[in-house]
């Protein structure tokens, strides 16, 4: 045995945390994982060109370039941590919400935009 009293610890408060951002990333990098491969796919059956599709791949990056820092030195002078991870979460939501409600109040929502005929056999 050892007489090391940090072998004997309990783990911190900060495992739990660690946890759980650790299986936050690894969701949000698999669901980015399968979502960027098609979507340039997707915005080409939309009708963008190369040149948009480039673009709109690119904006949420230049974004991050320049709001991420800012807003963690904000909660940083603030010290809040738990504020800013709130607004962060609730941002995407709300920028996010008037294209829904726009969508569901259509009256063609939802509609297949496939070229093809549908494959579904009728019941008689």
């Amino acid at each position: 045995m050892s007489n090391n009293p940090q072998a004997k610890a309990k783990p911190s408060r900060g495992a739990g945390f660690a946890w759980r951002l650790a299986a936050f990333y690894a969701a949000l990098f698999v669901a980015l994982g399968v979502q960027l491969p098609f979507l340039p796919v997707w915005f080409a059956a939309q009708g963008l060109d190369a040149g948009a599709i480039g673009i709109a791949l690119a904006i949420p990056q230049v974004v991050r370039v320049f709001s991420i820092p800012l807003a963690t030195r904000n909660a940083d002078r603030r010290d809040a941590l738990r504020g800013a991870l709130m607004i962060a979460a609730a941002a995407p939501r709300s920028a996010t919400a008037p294209s829904v409600w726009r969508r569901a109040r259509s009256p063609s929502w939802p509609r297949s935009r496939s070229p093809r005929p549908s494959t579904r056999r009728s019941c008689r």
